[in-house]
C-alpha cells in the first residue's frame, strides 16, 4: 500500500518516479515486502513438520523461490537456498536436498553452519552405525551420539527413516552406560518417531510412556514391568519417577494391590514430587478399603490421610468413589 501510494503521489512526473525509485525509502519498502515473504517461508515450513497441514510446505516453496530471485537482497536469497534444501528434504528429494545445501555451505555466512550440519546428517542416514558391546564413552563422544540421534529423529518423516540411525546410536549409549536419565527425558520428545526400535530397555520405557498417554492402562502396565524387569536396581531408583508412572497404568487398569506393591519398592525422597508419592499411596490404600477393606485397611487409609497433612485430598476421594 505505502509503494502505491508514493508512487500514485509522484504521478506522471518521471524525475519524481526516477527519485522515488532510487531513495532508500523506496529499498526499505522492497526489503520489508521480500523479508515478509522468506519469513512468512520459514514459518510455514516449520508448521508443516508440526502438523502437516495441507498446502504448507508448496507455499513455503514458492515464496523461497520468490526470495531466490532477489540478488539484490543476497542475505534472503541465499537464506531461500537452506530454505528450498529443507523443503526438497520435507519430500524425500534428498540429492536435490543436497545441492541446495551445498551451494550453502560454500558461502562465508552464518547459515553455512547449519547448512554443513544438514550434509552431515545426509551422511549419517546412509551409513549403518556399527553397534559396540562394552564400549567405553567419553562424555564428548556421549554428547555427540546424543545430539545426532536427536537431530535424526526430528528430520524424521515418512519420506525419511532418520529413527533407524537414531536407534543405532541409542543402543550404543545403552550399551556404553550412558543412556542417562536427563538423555532419556530429552529423548521422550520424538517418542512418536522412536517408537518400535530396538534401543534396549529404554524402548519399553518408550512403549509404556506411549500407552499411558492413549490410556492403554493393560498394554502400558505390562511395558513398564518389562523396563523394570531388564535395569539394575540402581537405576530403577534414579528412573524412580517413571514408576510412579508404571503405578498411574495399574491404577488405571483396576490393579490396585499391584499398584500398592509397587509404592512399597521407593521412598518419597527418590521422587522428584513427593507429594505425587503420597497421594498415589492414598489412592491405592483408599480404593482397597473401597473394595470391601478390612479395619487395618481403614487404619492404613487413615495413616496416609494424616501423611498427605495439609494437601487437598477431596478431589481424589470424590473421584474415587464417584
Amino acid at each position: 500500500v505505502e509503494r502505491i501510494n508514493r508512487e500514485a503521489a509522484a504521478g506522471e512526473d518521471e524525475q519524481r518516479l526516477e527519485a522515488l525509485y532510487r531513495s532508500p525509502v523506496w529499498n526499505d519498502i522492497g526489503f520489508t515486502l521480500a523479508a515478509m515473504r522468506y519469513w512468512r517461508s520459514w514459518l510455514l515450513l516449520d508448521r508443516h513438520r508440526i502438523s502437516a497441514t495441507p498446502g504448507d510446505l508448496e507455499e513455503a516453496q514458492r515464496g523461497f523461490q520468490t526470495t531466490l530471485a532477489l540478488i539484490v537482497y543476497p542475505g534472503l536469497a541465499r537464506g531461500s537456498w537452506l530454505g528450498l534444501g529443507y523443503t526438497a528434504l520435507a519430500v524425500g528429494k534428498i540429492e536435490m536436498a543436497r545441492s541446495w545445501f551445498d551451494r550453502v555451505a560454500m558461502t562465508e555466512i552464518a547459515l553455512a553452519k547449519h547448512a554443513r550440519n544438514e550434509l552431515e546428517l545426509l551422511d549419517t542416514m546412509e551409513t549403518e552405525t556399527e553397534i559396540v558391546l562394552n564400549v567405553t564413552l567419553t562424555p564428548e563422544q556421549a554428547d555427540e551420539l546424543e545430539n545426532q540421534a536427536l537431530a535424526l529423529l526430528q528430520r524424521h518423516s515418512k519420506h525419511l527413516d532418520g529413527a533407524s540411525r537414531a536407534a543405532e546410536r541409542l543402543l550404543n549409549l545403552e550399551q556404553a552406560g550412558e543412556l542417562s536419565l536427563d538423555r532419556v527425558l530429552r529423548l521422550l520428545r520424538y517418542r512418536d518417531e522412536i517408537i518400535g526400535h530396538h534401543i534396549g530397555p529404554m524402548g519399553f520405557l518408550v512403549s509404556a510412556e506411549n500407552a499411558l498417554a492413549h490410556q492403554q492402562y493393560y498394554s502400558a502396565t505390562e511395558k513398564y514391568r518389562s523396563f523394570f524387569k531388564d535395569i539394575s536396581e540402581s537405576r530403577a531408583i534414579e528412573f524412580a519417577d517413571f514408576r510412579l508412572q508404571y503405578i498411574r497404568a495399574l491404577l488405571g487398569a483396576d490393579l490396585t494391590e499391584q499398584a500398592l506393591a509397587q509404592l512399597d519398592r521407593i521412598r518419597d525422597e527418590q521422587v522428584s514430587d513427593p507429594s505425587s508419592f503420597y497421594q498415589l499411596r492414598f489412592v491405592a490404600t483408599a480404593r482397597l478399603y473401597a473394595q470391601g477393606g478390612s479395619s487395618s485397611a481403614r487404619q492404613s487409609l487413615a495413616a496416609q490421610a494424616v501423611a498427605l497433612g495439609k494437601m487437598k485430598v477431596a478431589s481424589f476421594v470424590s473421584a474415587l468413589f464417584s
